[in-house]
């Protein structure tokens, strides 16, 4: 069953960056992962101060950062517990990411991920509470949700609020802050999510579908919102890195606008001549079909494996099927009345359809499945995760 959202039950607490926080003991099977690009001297107090208050281990990955942030990493790798993986050209947010997660699983594995940004815009005591809660959650994700005030920068206001309408139109996740850095990360999805091939900030939406898919539940954590200098240090370019994380879907809808046109031409044209809605539905939903399956496997989706064609074929279709019913089962309820109010029904029936038939052909049938792993497959491993963080836990108090 797929994953589902909720909120936890902690509230939001003021605090300045450098409050004073109880030790924890609950990163005793986490691992903090940084990506940095850039990165100004927050970071090395961001770490300094969570290896203060319990956390010991850190993976920060260098994304090809320019010289004159060598001094910061130096100071990083005296640090003791802090492993840096280092990429010589700036390779994006994803792929630093997942070369970091990577490194975790070949060297802890089983253990617990929160990844935490190096702008300074994540507080160590909401880093803290996530870890807490990780304690008590720990097979679900746990995202540190933001709340976007007037105070916020328009352009992050305006760009997550984007972001939450068509995450939730297209897959319906609700979330209140889609693009948080902040998060916990079961030890069981890092199988999962190593294997996504962006590079991009799109890899931490795909995390998330990744999640929904496999059946974790995603959790919100309300944490302090932060913009230093209104959010200068960050490296989100909102035209081109919105495009990417959103590119199936702005594909998808040139592909659907195409195939819509030409569905409502073709209907419009049957009709008048046959006077039969559900005739003139049939044969212009089969015509539009088969060439939005042609565009859609092939640009959209970029699926081009000849071998699924038959059986993506055959579940297409079988939505196109369903669609057409749905739609002029809706509106045959409408024959009687004027054939333009019609026509406009069928307009706002097919809309609805729009983003169901996007979900269904995103999430299965265009789906690469070979990355799509259930919780149950998941279940075969863990009995070796459990043991290696047992052995892990035993290795480090008898050290």
């Amino acid at each position: 069953m797929p994953g589902h959202t909720e909120h936890t039950a902690v509230t939001s607490r003021q605090a300045a960056p450098h409050a004073d926080i109880m030790p924890s003991d609950h990163f005793d099977n986490i691992i903090v992962l940084i990506p940095a690009y850039n990165p100004g001297p927050e970071i090395v107090e961001l770490v300094q101060t969570l290896k203060e208050n319990g956390c010991y281990r850190f993976v920060i990955v260098n994304d090809g950062s320019d010289h004159r942030c060598n001094h910061l990493f130096e100071q990083l790798n005296k640090i003791d517990g802090v492993d840096t993986r280092i990429h010589k050209n700036n390779q994006g947010k994803g792929a630093a990411l997942r070369t970091g997660l990577r490194f975790i699983q070949t060297m802890a594995k089983g253990t617990g991920v929160i990844t935490v940004d190096a702008d300074g815009q994540h507080l160590p005591l909401d880093v803290v509470r996530l870890a807490i809660q990780a304690g008590h959650h720990g097979n679900d994700v746990i995202l540190g949700t933001r709340h976007f005030s007037e105070n916020v920068p328009l352009r992050s206001r305006f760009g997550n609020k984007l972001t939450a309408f068509l995450l939730n139109a297209a897959y319906g996740i609700s979330l209140e802050d889609t693009q948080t850095g902040l998060r916990y990360l079961p030890p069981d999805l890092l199988q999962v999510i190593v294997n996504l091939s962006s590079d991009g900030y799109e890899y931490e939406l795909e995390c998330l579908l990744a999640a929904r898919d496999s059946g974790f539940t995603l959790k919100q954590l309300p944490i302090e919102t932060v913009y230093i200098e209104g959010n200068a240090s960050s490296h989100f370019r909102p035209i081109i890195d919105s495009y990417r994380i959103y590119k199936s879907l702005f594909r998808f809808s040139g592909s659907s606008v195409f195939c819509f046109g030409l569905d409502i031409s073709l209907f419009s044209v049957i009709f008048y001549a046959t006077k039969h809605v559900m005739l003139a539905t049939m044969a212009a939903r089969t015509i539009s079909g088969v060439v939005n399956f042609v565009v859609n496997k092939s640009y959209v989706f970029d699926n081009a494996e000849s071998g699924k064609a038959a059986r993506e074929g055959g579940e297409y279709f079988t939505l196109c099927l369903v669609n057409a019913l749905l739609s002029g089962g809706v509106v045959s309820i409408a024959q009687g009345n004027p054939e333009k109010s019609i026509i406009l029904i069928k307009v706002l029936v097919d809309i609805i359809l729009f983003f169901f038939s996007y979900h269904i052909q995103k999430c299965y049938i265009f789906a690469d499945r070979k990355r799509s792993l259930t919780r149950r497959d998941m279940a075969k491993t863990s009995n070796r995760s459990l043991l290696t963080r047992t052995f892990d836990l035993r290795s480090r108090n008898s050290s």
